[in-house]
């Protein structure tokens, strides 16, 4: 799941060369909603079918839908405005907003936010990502709209997982996976019938089309359908605080494609990081 949300945003800075956000989001949604809703129809059918003729099920996931589409908007327009890195330090905030509205609204998450097991690995958790994205340096805090874009898809992104913790006491979190994503995949057809360019697939190399479909399935596919899983079996608080892995992985990822090193004190922090996500997990299998 870590993995999985870590992948996005170097895919969106590869296909940002060639393609604009709305388009390539598009594609990529859709790639994801056709693979989940086939595992769903394959493997899944009769939640399918049960959420299909729920009109509350049904509404639940279409406001899902509207704040993913927003979220997701709003982050793949700030990824072209500013540094990567800027932006994955601006998305952390998320967890911050979610641990407070987690513990004001779900009696389930305030043991395990109230541990100091929980606080301790937090608190690691803080101060590795902050290591990792600063360990190059201080980037400039200019103010522009690339970074109002991130922070609004933090609070939309926030609003998108407790919702969701309330949808899957009822939906299947495949099935929820799938639906949702080939709604976004919708709302970003018409976005990019307006603000985009959605016959550039006709223009560009086979391949490349075909690796955005290929970026759609890993990362956005696995990020999404993985997050429900782990919403559903740790809660809100402990999957979200551990996403804090992904500058990690966006690192390495980085490195593989674009040829970009780590820093010896971002390798240190990259280790305090994965302590404290690991005292994390640590602390909410005993608390279970």
């Amino acid at each position: 799941m870590t993995v999985g949300n870590a992948l996005p945003s170097v895919f969106i800075k590869i296909l940002s060369y060639r393609f604009d956000a709305f388009t390539q989001s598009f594609y990529r949604f859709l790639a994801a909603g056709v693979f989940f809703l086939a595992v769903s129809f394959l493997f899944f059918r009769e939640e399918l079918k049960k959420t299909a003729r729920s009109a509350r099920s049904l509404f639940l996931i279409i406001l899902l839908a509207l704040l993913n589409l927003g979220s997701v908007s709003l982050w793949v327009s700030g990824i072209y405005l500013v540094p990567a890195t800027l932006a994955e330090l601006l998305s952390k905030l998320q967890v911050v907003i979610l641990i407070i509205l987690s513990y004001l609204l779900f009696r389930d998450e305030k043991e395990v936010i109230r541990s100091k097991s929980f606080i301790a690995a937090a608190l690691l958790c803080f101060a590795g990502t902050a290591g990792v994205v600063f360990g190059k340096g201080l980037p400039a805090l200019t103010y522009s709209r690339g970074i109002l874009f991130v922070l609004l898809a933090s609070a939309l992104s926030s609003a998108f997982a407790l919702l969701t913790k309330k949808a899957l006491d009822e939906i299947h979190p495949v099935v929820l996976s799938a639906l949702n994503i080939i709604m976004v995949a919708a709302g970003f057809f018409v976005l990019s019938l307006f603000r985009g360019d959605i016959g550039i697939v006709a223009r560009v190399p086979a391949g490349l089309t075909v690796f955005m479909v290929f970026t759609g399935i890993v990362g956005v596919g696995s990020g999404v359908g993985l997050y429900l899983v782990s919403i559903r079996n740790f809660g809100v608080v402990v999957t979200n605080v551990t996403l804090l892995l992904t500058p990690v992985f966006t690192a390495i990822f980085a490195f593989i494609s674009m040829g970009e090193k780590l820093a010896p004190w971002q390798m240190v922090w990259g280790a305090v990081l994965v302590t404290g996500c690991y005292i994390l997990i640590k602390s909410q299998k005993t608390s279970a």
